[in-house]
């Protein structure tokens, strides 16, 4: 035994907006991932930004659903930061967009990490299916 160690959960989704709508919708769901995973300006005593101090990115909690419910066949996670995103927007193998300008179709990487390692103990705690 050496140490123990986070585990990082790749995921890749695939955008083909085919509407004004949900061209609108994807870009807000680029930018909100790439918001998030982002630090955040220290706020220093007298309210303003920038003080000396850096505050984490958000922290996700994932789970997958079967019927709006835990699926209980998949693994569980702990909570995670998004440490990795990439965006392709020639998913297609070429530049191709809509009179608009939006891509055809995009590629989304998402990399996560949990932020605490896997111990014995937590498959002692009840834990929906096979656990982590």
């Amino acid at each position: 035994f050496d140490s123990v160690n986070l585990r990082s959960f790749p995921f890749s989704i695939n955008f083909s907006p085919r509407t004004p709508q949900e061209s609108t919708m994807v870009k807000h769901i680029i930018r909100a991932f790439k918001s998030s995973m982002a630090a955040k300006k220290g706020i220093d005593k007298a309210g303003g930004q920038g003080g000396v101090f850096l505050r984490a990115p958000d922290v996700f909690s994932l789970r997958y659903l079967h019927n709006g419910r835990q699926h209980t066949f998949l693994n569980s996670f702990k909570d995670c930061a998004l440490t990795g995103m990439t965006v392709n927007y020639t998913n297609a193998g070429t530049y191709t967009t809509y009179d608009d300008g939006t891509p055809v179709s995009i590629r989304m990487n998402l990399t996560f990490k949990e932020l605490n390692p896997i111990y014995h103990e937590d498959y002692i705690d009840e834990i929906p299916g096979v656990g982590f």
